[in-house]
């Protein structure tokens, strides 16, 4: 806390003023079995028919009551609502509790884990992200107003572990149909672990050594893995997770709608004020007195966002320097300030009021 008081002290350069104030993503004692109850086939949404193929159309009757309806055609591929011209492929979609969602995609997709996420599969205690087994699974794009059978594996191994795919956007709430408080809403690349294991650790009895799931937010993952999800792409979650099966989620594809360059779309982001906290982000000075900026001790290279004065910041560095925009947005949404740099240079200056309007630009 110290360090964070003292780099907010010393922090007056671009955006991040001195008034900062800002808020890149196994559980060993469960014993639940998989026919957990979450697990079976939600009644009147969920059938089967007499050679077990799912082939549930979901109608509405006079009353604008839901029914499930068993249809006796097995090759049947297309489910829709009575009086809806809502027709959905199976191939590439679903219907979980009356909402229609899509299938995951490699560019649209987030992981979901009853065990902490790490590059290694630990039995009871880590899964591997994107290898799906008995405690995970994928969840693609669509509102679930229901966890438990958004995710039901992860929810009945209790739920520890959660990896976002870049260009996915995903947002958790503490109730049931996309209401109550947002738990979380992260956009990817992100590999996000459950807080209750902070500076806690595994023991394997075969070996009688203990592995501490701090590192797993900081080493290099193996392979390809650690290009997905980078260190800085990695945390813990602000809450308990296993509280997390209650609510309800959406899965949003992000993907497509940004004008960066790939090279840009592939630069980590990083929350400043929580990795702060975390002590993973300091300053020091480096030539001409120009403010370096360092991730867990070395310089930083990509993005970092958060809010000030309850306005949207966000900002682009590399090797530690600011480089890039800086950017400031008015709290209706309307960008107010860009500040342009060049390893670590001013290069100019440009504002708008709240409607739109440029009120100045200055070149350095």
């Amino acid at each position: 806390m110290k360090k964070a008081i003292k780099l907010i002290a010393i922090l007056n350069l671009g955006i991040f003023s001195l008034s900062l104030n800002i808020g890149c993503g196994s559980i060993k004692l469960s014993n639940l079995e998989i026919n957990h109850p979450a697990m079976k086939m939600i009644k009147n949404e969920r059938l089967k028919d007499s050679k077990g193929k799912k082939n549930a159309v979901l109608s509405s009757d006079s009353k604008g009551k839901k029914n499930a309806v068993l249809s006796s055609d097995s090759s049947q591929k297309t489910w829709s609502r009575k009086n809806s011209k809502t027709v959905v492929d199976r191939q590439k979609a679903s219907v979980i509790d009356g909402q229609v969602v899509k299938k995951p995609t490699n560019n649209c997709r987030a992981f979901f884990s009853g065990k902490l996420l790490n590059d290694s599969n630990e039995k009871y205690w880590t899964d591997i992200p994107y290898e799906v087994n008995e405690t995970s699974e994928y969840v693609g794009e669509g509102k679930y107003i229901k966890n438990i059978n958004a995710f039901p594996k992860a929810v009945a191994h209790t739920f520890d572990g959660i990896a976002i795919a870049k260009g996915t956007r995903v947002v958790i709430y503490s109730k049931e149909n996309l209401r109550g408080d947002v738990l979380l809403d992260q956009s990817g690349p992100a590999l996000i672990n459950n807080i209750i294991w902070k500076g806690q650790y595994s023991r394997s009895r075969r070996s009688n050594s203990k592995t501490n799931f701090d590192s797993i937010l900081t080493k290099n993952f193996k392979g390809r893995l650690n290009d997905l999800f980078p260190p800085s792409c990695r945390k813990y979650s602000a809450t308990n997770m296993h509280n997390w099966g209650k609510g309800s989620l959406e899965v949003i594809c992000e993907g497509g709608s940004t004008k960066s360059t790939t090279a840009e779309s592939n630069l980590p982001k990083i929350d400043m004020m929580e990795m702060m906290q975390n002590e993973r982000l300091s300053m020091t000075k480096g030539e001409n007195d120009k403010i370096i900026w360092l991730f867990d001790g070395k310089p930083y290279t990509g993005y970092i966002y958060g809010e000030q004065r309850g306005k949207k910041i966000e900002g682009e560095f590399k090797n530690g320097l600011e480089h890039g925009s800086q950017k400031e947005w008015h709290d209706n949404g309307q960008l107010k300030k860009e500040r342009v740099y060049d390893n670590g240079t001013k290069v100019s200056t440009k504002t708008w009021d709240k409607d739109g309007k440029v009120t100045s630009d200055i070149k350095h």
